[in-house]
């Protein structure tokens, strides 16, 4: 069994699929992932940040909760 750290805030997974993603990704790509109950600020900072994603959308459960966030790779 392997546990993950996650680090402050849960959010190293989270910066290392979206800048990992930059890579793999061809333009116009889609990326697609869940966060937890209050880290949709935090992740959304980090999609505007790294300054390759564009069309990044929260979608929010039945509840109103933000639960999973989506965004494409900017054309160069």
């Amino acid at each position: 069994v392997v546990a993950l750290d996650a680090g402050a805030y849960g959010l190293n997974i989270f910066r290392k699929l979206i800048a990992d993603a930059l890579d793999i990704l061809r333009p116009g790509g889609g990326l697609a992932f869940e966060i937890g109950e209050g880290q949709e600020k935090l992740v959304e900072r980090l999609l505007q940040c790294s300054g390759g994603y564009e069309n990044i959308l929260q979608h929010r459960d039945a509840a109103g909760n933000v639960r999973v966030f989506s965004a494409y790779k900017a054309a160069k």
